[in-house]
């Protein structure tokens, strides 16, 4: 091997271990900062999860809030039966004939509402003034009769103070007197009847009234006492329910009522005019008639519902601003005797205003939280600012 040969193998041998040298050098101070990095990383993580262990640790420690506080107590509540009914009038009218006769024309229809006097309905009175045509003239034939006959006893009396007639002849002359005299007032009377029947060919309202319905057409043939219409009249109008056996002796009458109809915003008061102690056939039910309270906004045939109070019970209640709703359950929170608010699901009943029946859940005497916050936990100190026990 030539010199120049050697000294190019030394270069690179040379250069060779140069870099051999330097690798292991970077390494290491590589792996050292790697080290540094994954470690740091590491502190972090476990600072966070310590900051994260406080921060629940806080979160989940109970805390106190300042609430209004009502005592749960057993109360006296009235007992109430709703029934619904209907609106009536309190005078209705049934318009008959007092003679027979066709029906002329009907000046209504049902659902008119009719003044006082004004026309209702005309009958033919053609019959009616053949009636008093032969009424007057048997009047008049009774008339003439009976003036012939005190001729007769005029002369018969005549007669017999000359003692030319006999008595007999003079008795039965007075007794005719008589008859035809009886006869004329019969025949009078008769023609008043029939003059006095033409009122009724020409029928009237005798108050203002509502149609409620027509029961005959123009054209038919009607009999005395026979209803054409039938009329409600305008005015005070009554609350009509039928109520069972078991309540009818709880009702008595100028008892209040309060009703409550669907068109009408607020409730009326009635009250209870009498009850009709004779029970429907069907329903085994007893008719209640409530006096309502004069409002336009009232009419026949309107659907209401009566509320009579039938007695008295006690229950357990509790305000309704007490009452919440956490995850679908109904319920209440109640303070025990650490000051801790207790959560409490309860089984709520009828309502009474700004009050709830209680069924199941609470005892009497436990304190409610009124409006509870929406962030009070089961386990939370209360701290009393208000207490409401009405």
């Amino acid at each position: 091997m030539t010199d120049s040969s050697n000294d190019i193998f030394r270069c690179r041998t040379k250069r060779t271990f140069s870099n051999a040298s330097i690798w292991p050098k970077n390494f290491l101070v590589a792996r050292s900062a790697a080290g540094f990095i994954l470690l740091t990383a590491l502190s972090a993580i476990v600072g966070c999860q310590e900051n994260s262990r406080t921060d629940s640790g806080k979160a989940l420690q109970p805390t106190t809030q300042n609430v209004a506080l009502s005592s749960i107590e057993q109360r006296t509540q009235p007992v109430i039966y709703e029934v619904p009914g209907s609106v009536v009038p309190a005078q209705r009218l049934q318009v008959t004939s007092r003679i027979s006769g066709f029906i002329e024309q009907i000046h209504v229809d049902e659902g008119d509402r009719v003044e006082m006097g004004g026309k209702l309905v005309d009958i033919d009175d053609a019959q009616l003034e053949a009636k008093i045509r032969a009424a007057a003239a048997a009047l008049a034939s009774a008339e003439a009769d009976l003036a012939d006959a005190r001729a007769d006893v005029e002369r018969y009396q005549s007669l017999a103070m000359k003692q030319v007639l006999a008595e007999d002849q003079l008795r039965d002359a007075r007794v005719r007197s008589l008859l035809a005299s009886a006869l004329v007032e019969k025949m009078q009377a008769e023609l008043d009847v029939h003059r006095e029947d033409r009122r009724y060919t020409r029928l009237i309202s005798p108050v203002q009234a509502l149609v409620r319905e027509r029961l005959r057409d123009p054209g038919d043939l009607i009999t005395a006492g026979e209803p054409v219409l039938r009329l409600d009249v305008l005015g005070p109008k009554e609350l009509e329910v039928f109520i069972p056996t078991t309540q009818v002796d709880a009702v008595t009458a100028g008892q209040a009522v309060k009703v409550v109809f669907d068109h009408v915003n607020e409730h009326l008061t009635g009250t209870v005019i009498g009850v009709v102690y004779s029970a429907d056939p069907m329903t085994r039910r007893y008719k209640v008639r409530i006096a309502l309270p004069d409002d336009q906004r009232l009419s026949p045939g309107q659907f209401g519902t009566a509320r009579l109070r039938i007695g008295e019970e006690t229950v357990l209640a509790i305000p309704q601003a007490a009452v919440v709703n956490r995850a679908g359950i109904e319920g209440i929170f109640v303070v025990d005797s650490e000051g801790k608010a207790r959560f409490r699901s309860v089984r709520l009943g009828r309502r009474w205003g700004t009050e709830r029946e209680v069924l199941a859940g609470v005892e009497p005497g436990n304190s409610a939280v009124l409006h509870p916050p929406a962030g009070l936990r089961d386990g939370d100190r209360v701290q009393q600012v208000a207490r409401d026990d009405t």
